[in-house]
């Protein structure tokens, strides 16, 4: 569970983008998937790998509010 942990924002992305994709998808016309709902579809999935590929760690030069002053 621990590692699993590491992907939990991930994967929260993940979810939601694939739901609000599937919402957009499914309340549109009965036809195939236009050219709009693809443009949906791959910005859901740039910010899912935005979360992906963006550290937890705080910015260089600004104190961790976690982590005590005294080492």
């Amino acid at each position: 569970m621990a590692a699993l942990s590491r992907y939990r924002k991930t994967i929260a992305a993940v979810v939601v983008a694939g739901i609000g994709w599937a919402t957009a998808v499914v309340a549109s016309d009965p036809a195939a998937i236009t050219a709009s709902e693809w443009i949906m579809g791959a910005t859901a999935l740039a910010a899912a790998v935005g979360v992906y590929v963006t550290p937890n760690d705080p910015p260089h030069g600004v104190a961790d509010p976690d982590v005590s002053e005294r080492g």
